[in-house]
């Protein structure tokens, strides 16, 4: 279960491709945050997802907020488990990793904006 309730104070939670969908449509409040590049978030995205490089992603903290629910995604899930373990240690509470990545989602047939 993907819940906030089953998160230990500090932990993030890896859900797949279909839960990281269920979470989007029951949290109005998910921060759904890509750590692509650029060009790659601007090639198609998840829709209401924002944008931060996992390059940029330290020195950018200060856009997020510790007690939000954020979701956190890239390609294959490489990137996203460095942002996660970055966010986790700086103290981010409700973190959730889409381990298979955006390129599983398009293969699943879930929609993407531009």
């Amino acid at each position: 279960m993907y819940t906030a309730n089953y998160l230990k104070k500090g932990e993030y939670e890896d859900v797949t491709v279909q839960e990281a969908a269920d979470l989007i449509d029951k949290t109005p409040d998910l921060v759904i945050l890509d750590v692509r590049t650029i060009s790659e978030y601007n090639d198609g995205h998840i829709e209401g997802a924002i944008n931060i490089p996992v390059d940029d992603l330290e020195n950018r903290l200060d856009e997020l907020d510790k007690e939000e629910k954020i979701l956190v995604y890239c390609r294959t899930g490489n990137r996203s488990t460095i942002a996660v373990e970055l966010l986790e240690e700086a103290g981010f509470l409700n973190l959730y990793h889409m381990y298979e990545g955006i390129s599983d989602w398009r293969e699943k047939d879930y929609s993407v904006v531009q």
